[in-house]
């Protein structure tokens, strides 16, 4: 994202932290140009959508103005999901920062994970919406683009609360989903209920098509940037709950093509198509928020939150699968490595078998390190999984070769067939998108139980080592000051 757009969007985009029944995007503040000079241009729509992306590593979306180092955006998210699941988790309780996301203790309505949550993605499509509908329809195609953009961002927010907020789209379709706001919203909007599932999911599918025909022909000029591949990749992970197998397929074959695998050899923290992301976030050193941000939290390597205490440790079942010659087994601190020295534990104040170096900071002085949001190795896996469960063995095996061959030449699994391709597509899965706010969603929507046992997690720590599926305390309640705002909305058990 360059810099100079950047810094004009402090002054012409400023997103504020209030309530979902309050203006979220303050398109006024420090000067006189209006929402529709900005909404005028393509370098407006550029400046205003560079602001949404610039609010999706921000701070400072706490209800009380605090300042909060578990809070910065999406990949907070990304840790909460994946602290939730089995197979990352961290090795002692440190500063104590997601603790309350890994025992399972922060879903109740007076906690601050759902008020997080909620906000940071009502933020995101109060934000949207504000350039949603100050770009008519009939605009020029290169302003469309950033209202194609917008409708992107609106759908991938809408995504995620459905899936925090309720059970998997397949048989819970007419339960409560969450509510649906299409236009900015004030002080004087009408409280609403939650919409269900399907609507939810109708208004996602919607979005997305819509933007889909308003990004076609258009490559991003940053790795920030949504444009058509990014978009197909989000109708991929949206089929894929839906168990569109057919569908999902399609959009994640148009997603990746032409996109190379990254090279993980010695971990990575750099965005960009040709390094096999369709989709990150460009932190500039002029941004970025120190302990406040996910390099804190979950590279191993350098003075951080995560070499304070709080190590970042991979089941050691995923490390137990790979074969001694897979690259990203290197990327592991083995049990024998640990007594005999590694080269990557000298970064750590602390050490222990199983932390994983896959994300590593160039410049960690900077903390400027990118955040990862869609790989093209995600959607291969998705490609993989919904043409072998369309009962295509042979082509879902060949895909998932595609990838296994790239992290260890030696491994071969073009042969597996049935549930035991399933499993493999599983595992390859859980141990390449580590780190990158999967498991709790792949869990949810395979309804499966949640079994921590003998996967070298603190117990005391973890609190709940087991979860059977359909517990409510998988899902977030929705947070208490919107309840006391809304008198429409429904509380989750």
């Amino acid at each position: 994202m360059k810099k100079t757009i950047l810094k004009s969007v402090v002054a012409l985009a400023t997103v504020v932290s209030v309530g979902c029944s309050e203006q979220f995007l303050e398109v006024q503040p420090t000067d006189s140009i209006t929402k529709e000079q900005v909404l005028s241009s393509p370098e407006g729509g550029s400046i205003a959508m560079n602001g949404i992306y610039r609010q999706m590593y921000d701070t400072k979306l706490t209800e009380t103005g605090a300042y909060n180092h578990d809070k910065f955006g999406e990949t907070a998210v990304h840790l909460y999901s994946d602290l939730r699941g089995e197979d990352l988790f961290p090795a002692n309780s440190g500063y104590g920062w997601f603790n309350s996301d890994y025992n399972l203790q922060s879903r109740i309505a007076s906690d601050r994970r759902p008020s997080f949550v909620w906000r940071y993605y009502y933020g995101l499509i109060n934000s949207a919406n504000e350039i949603i509908s100050g770009i008519p329809e009939d605009a020029s195609e290169d302003l469309l683009v950033y209202r194609g953009q917008a409708l992107g961002i609106r759908a991938h927010a809408y995504f995620k609360l459905v899936q925090l907020f309720q059970f998997s789209y397949k048989g819970n379709e007419a339960k409560p989903g969450v509510v649906i706001y299409t236009e900015p919203s004030g002080g004087d909007s009408a409280p609403k209920g939650r919409a269900t599932v399907q609507e939810v999911y109708d208004q996602i599918l919607a979005d997305l098509t819509l933007a889909n025909s308003y990004l076609s022909g258009y490559n991003q000029s940053n790795n920030s940037e949504i444009d058509s591949k990014v978009i197909n990749g989000f109708l991929a992970r949206v089929y894929l709950v839906m168990n569109d197998w057919t569908k999902a397929a399609e959009h994640a074959a148009i997603a990746r093509n032409g996109v190379s695998f990254a090279d993980v050899t010695y971990g990575f923290d750099r965005s960009g198509r040709g390094n096999g992301w369709l989709w990150g976030m460009s932190v500039q050193s002029d941004q970025a928020t120190g302990y406040a941000s996910y390099f804190s939290h979950i590279d191993n390597t350098f003075f951080n939150y995560a070499t304070l205490g709080q190590q970042k440790l991979i089941n050691k079942k995923l490390y137990a699968h790979l074969a001694d010659t897979d690259v990203r087994k290197g990327l592991i601190l083995s049990p024998e490595e640990l007594e005999e020295g590694n080269a990557y534990a000298n970064y750590s104040l602390s050490t222990f078998a199983y932390m994983f170096f896959k994300y590593r900071a160039t410049n960690p002085g900077s903390w400027d390190s990118d955040y990862v949001l869609m790989r093209a190795e995600e959607m291969l896996l998705i490609e993989a999984e919904a043409k072998a469960m369309l009962g295509q063995n042979s082509e879902a095996s060949m895909l998932l070769q595609e990838l296994v061959v790239t992290r260890d030449p030696s491994t071969s699994v073009s042969s597996l067939t049935g549930q035991a391709l399933l499993n493999e597509i599983s595992m390859q899965r859980r141990i390449e998108l580590w780190g990158e706010g999967h498991r709790l969603t792949d869990l949810l929507r395979k309804n499966e139980a949640l079994d921590r046992t003998e996967g070298g997690h603190n117990e005391t720590l973890a609190d709940v080592m087991t979860l059977p599926a359909g517990h409510k305390d998988w899902l977030l309640q929705i947070p208490q000051s919107e309840i006391d705002q809304n008198k429409e909305i429904v509380q989750n058990d």
